[in-house]
């Protein structure tokens, strides 16, 4: 399940609340999807989803995986599986070239989750293309940061919310943030106020199916 659909489902976890850190008041289009619909799925996605790609894939794998590309953390890297890391200022930077079991993606997303997971990876099923270099803060979004094809029968995680048939849906999600408020006890700690501020507002998501567009709203406090 990816963050979009944890927040209408009203399952908001730490991996939502950090999708928001970086936001102050206003209005912001991020999470933008692609989908074209034939023999399978080709999606094209924002950033914003590389961790909810790879989990997915980590999720529902069968067999060997291909994996290549890096995991970008702010914490010191001790991943179950064997990958060299350096340190570039604050970042640990893994480069990652590997064959694995879907159980070690699994332990890998589990360790990193909360990190940036910029993976290529291949199987028989599954084939996530990632580009590897964070965007840069301010810069408008793409959906061109992630590209996967994958079986039909994984629509529902992209579209989990509509049932008529399509040949090509497009997605956006307009976050409107309305209110900030930051905890008393972290006023006067910028960082920690930044952390655990609470934002107030909206997210509207727009869904544009063969042309004709729909609109839903849902009310958030992240």
């Amino acid at each position: 399940m990816n963050f979009i659909q944890k927040i209408f489902e009203d399952k908001i976890d730490d991996l939502v609340k950090k999708q928001f850190i970086r936001f102050s008041k206003g209005q912001f289009e991020r999470a933008l999807i692609t989908i074209k619909k034939s023999k399978e799925l080709k999606i094209k996605t924002s950033y914003e989803f590389s961790n909810d790609l790879v989990n997915l894939i980590a999720q529902n794998s069968k067999e060997k995986l291909q994996v290549k590309g890096k995991i970008i953390s702010f914490k010191d890297l001790e991943p179950k599986i064997e990958v060299k890391y350096q340190k570039k200022g604050k970042q640990f930077i893994s480069d990652v070239n590997t064959t694995i079991e879907p159980e070690q993606l699994k332990q890998l997303y589990e360790n990193f989750k909360d990190q940036y997971l910029l993976l290529t990876i291949k199987s028989k099923d599954f084939s996530l293309i990632t580009k590897t270099a964070i965007p840069k803060p301010g810069k408008e979004p793409k959906d061109d940061f992630c590209k996967l094809t994958l079986p039909l029968k994984y629509i529902n995680e992209f579209l989990f919310d509509i049932t008529q048939d399509f040949k090509e849906a497009k997605i956006k999600h307009i976050y409107v943030i309305e209110d900030i408020t930051i905890p008393k006890e972290y006023q006067n700690n910028f960082e920690l106020g930044r952390l655990n501020a609470k934002r107030k507002g909206k997210i509207i998501r727009e869904i544009t199916l063969d042309g004709k567009t729909t609109k839903k709203e849902k009310q958030i406090l992240i």
